[in-house]
């Protein structure tokens, strides 16, 4: 199932009228031009900087579709020569800082909006636009107390099992499902 917003994530310029926090990720993308240096490898933010539920110290995270895990290690130490490179097997993943902000690369080789990093940001953008602000400001207050994003939106939506695995299920839900399953929990939006 496609998202109808696909498209609306792959250029940043919703950025520029979005919270401090975003406001900030575009002028260090833009300034530094990151995603045109990168875009051989089709980037994208992804995250929670973009659907507006980053806490103090959310990092930049950036998905790129790699098929050539050493040329995207040498095209990322050309951008930053004082970038922390990790790969697992296929999966580059580069971290680095810039003007105080921490910028997270993530490569693998799939399309970006095939890879579990996008798709569950999609998933968490559709149950934040379904929530009501008790449910944004929860999942801000469980990643504040040190959990993670999926864990934290599992939590509030007393899902059970593998909280990444369970979101990307989520991910297949229409609209009608989708708010069904948040009536029940009383975490809807009043209309």
């Amino acid at each position: 199932m496609n998202d109808h917003r696909d498209n609306e994530w792959k250029c940043i310029d919703y950025l520029i009228n979005g919270t401090s926090t975003q406001k900030l990720a575009y002028e260090i993308l833009k300034s530094t031009k990151i995603l045109e240096h990168l875009a051989p490898y089709q980037p994208i933010l992804i995250g929670t900087i973009p659907i507006d539920i980053d806490i103090l110290g959310s990092d930049i995270d950036i998905a790129c579709e790699v098929y050539d895990p050493g040329q995207f290690k040498i095209d990322l130490i050309s951008l930053f020569p004082d970038i922390e490179i990790i790969q697992r097997n296929s999966v580059v993943i580069g971290r680095t800082k810039i003007k105080n902000v921490d910028i997270e690369f993530y490569g693998e080789n799939s399309p970006v909006t095939e890879q579990s990093g996008y798709i569950h940001m999609l998933v968490e953008a559709r149950l934040l636009k379904l929530g009501n602000e008790t449910f944004r400001k929860t999942i801000r207050d469980l990643k504040k107390s040190g959990l993670k994003t999926e864990p934290a939106f599992a939590k509030v939506l007393s899902i059970s099992g593998n909280p990444y695995q369970k979101l990307l299920e989520l991910y297949q839900w229409n609209e009608q499902e989708l708010l069904q399953f948040f009536q029940l929990r009383e975490l809807c939006k009043s209309t």
